[in-house]
């Protein structure tokens, strides 16, 4: 602006010719356009921004090729330097803005929620908010209150713990599969041991029935026909009647009853002599 005063400040303002009523030739010129301070700055403003001059300005001048490099040079700073600084401030303003935008329309959101919430019956509101599930994170901040993450948004505190949960959801899948599998793995060897000592106790009985009938066609003392029947059907009748959950609670030890045949690996008795004695009346020797 003082330069410009400096350089057009005895240019004349717009000038006009007038007749009089004497038919006299009147030159009658508007105020100077750098006259005064708040002109200067007005004309500048016209001058470098507007670009709206007038070429008689710089014929008028003292300093005409001066005056042409300043007016050039004012017009370039404006329009090239200036304008771009200012989109750039703009552009910088409007990153600020869209890097706070979902936190700011989530405060807006909010915020329309508690004034709903507010006009809405009690009753109304109360039934909205049992059935709300609300959301609480410990998050770690500063001493002025500012969250200690590495996004200032919000978003990124959420995907921080998003991220924590995942890891302990996985860690916690991990210590339940390999429990499932142990467990598993007992449940196999323990029915593999079942399974051994049903096959054992299966093989003790089939020995004890082959022994009887073994004796009976070598000519021993034999039972007439129903009491044979009857052994038969004791014998056959010991696997059905054996309580497999007590097998297991007392570690598969052989079961012994007086009223039972022993199974004992070092009583070399016949399996039959365990079962009352027939009289003898209904013995029949062959």
């Amino acid at each position: 602006m003082l330069c410009f005063r400096l350089l057009f400040g005895n240019v004349e303002g717009t000038c006009q010719l007038i007749l009089d009523n004497g038919d006299s030739i009147i030159q009658e010129c508007g105020k100077k356009p750098y006259g005064t301070l708040h002109d200067s700055l007005f004309s500048t403003f016209e001058l470098a921004i507007l670009a709206s001059y007038d070429q008689g300005h710089f014929d008028e001048s003292d300093y005409t090729t001066l005056a042409v490099l300043i007016f050039v040079l004012a017009v370039t700073i404006v329009l090239v330097i200036a304008l771009n600084a200012l989109i750039a401030v703009l552009g910088d303003s409007y990153s600020r803005v869209q890097e706070h935008a979902i936190a700011n329309r989530r405060k807006e959101r909010a915020e329309l929620i508690v004034e709903y919430l507010s006009i809405i019956p009690s009753n109304k509101s109360r039934e909205i908010e049992a059935n709300t599930k609300y959301f609480h994170a410990l998050l770690e901040a500063d001493a002025d209150g500012d969250l200690l993450i590495v996004k200032d948004d919000w978003e990124g505190g959420l995907n921080a713990l998003k991220k924590d949960l995942s890891e302990q959801n996985a860690t916690s899948y991990e210590m339940t599969r390999d429990a499932i599998e142990q467990l598993r793995c007992h449940l196999d060897d323990d029915m593999e041991q079942l399974k051994n000592d049903i096959t054992s106790l299966i093989q003790e009985l089939s020995h004890e029935i082959k022994e009887i009938k073994r004796l009976q066609n070598d000519g021993g003392v034999t039972f007439n026909n129903k009491n044979v029947r009857n052994a038969v059907k004791v014998v056959k009748g010991v696997g059905k009647h054996l309580d497999m959950r007590h097998h297991l609670e007392m570690g598969l030890r052989p079961f012994r009853q007086n009223s039972q045949p022993s199974t004992d690996s070092n009583d070399q008795r016949p399996f039959w002599q365990g079962f009352p004695k027939i009289p003898k009346g209904d013995q029949d020797d062959t």
